[in-house]
């Protein structure tokens, strides 16, 4: 079981996703998330989720207006690699709430591989492919999102230092 809240602030510079003229806004997050799993086989588990996001715009506050909700299951399974990498193989399925009105679900498999440096620094490199649709088992009817994940964790005392960075196309 696990239960978290990120609250964030940072500066987008292309709000909009324009290719010229980019709009930056500062935008405040706030994102609880609640999973609970458990463990089928000895590297194989199966979860349930939800989340909920919420972001509000300084300057174009009509992108502040939907507030998303998803409620996903899943099965994972864990492939250690000597001893200081992992590969993780993930599925979920999702349905995802925008607006009232508007249905949308996702297929998403996944793959994440991790490396121990030390004890204070992991490195991680995820893809995810996230086909969306109207209905779970669907199929991509509506697009189809790659998402490519590289990033490091360093610990130091009692902080976290992540820097991660996330390539995603878009096919509609």
């Amino acid at each position: 079981f696990n239960a978290t809240t990120e609250m964030s602030q940072r500066l987008e510079t292309n709000v909009l996703f324009t290719s010229s003229n980019p709009q930056p806004d500062y935008v405040f997050r706030i994102q609880p998330n609640i999973t609970l799993g458990y463990k089928i086989l000895p590297r194989t588990s199966a979860y349930a989720n939800w989340f909920l996001i919420k972001d509000v715009f300084a300057d174009h506050g009509f992108l502040s207006y939907p507030t998303f909700q998803s409620v996903s299951g899943g099965l994972q399974h864990d492939i250690p690699i000597k001893s200081r990498s992992n590969l993780q193989l993930n599925y979920q399925v999702r349905e995802l709430w925008q607006n009232a009105g508007l249905r949308q679900a996702d297929m998403i498999p996944g793959a994440t591989f991790t490396h121990i440096f030390n004890p204070k620094l992991i490195g991680f490199a995820n893809v995810q492919l996230q086909m969306r649709s109207r209905n779970i088992f669907q199929g991509a009817t509506r697009e189809i999102d790659p998402f490519y994940t590289l990033g490091l964790l360093y610990r130091w005392r009692r902080w976290n230092f992540v820097a991660t960075n996330t390539f995603v196309s878009n096919f509609r």
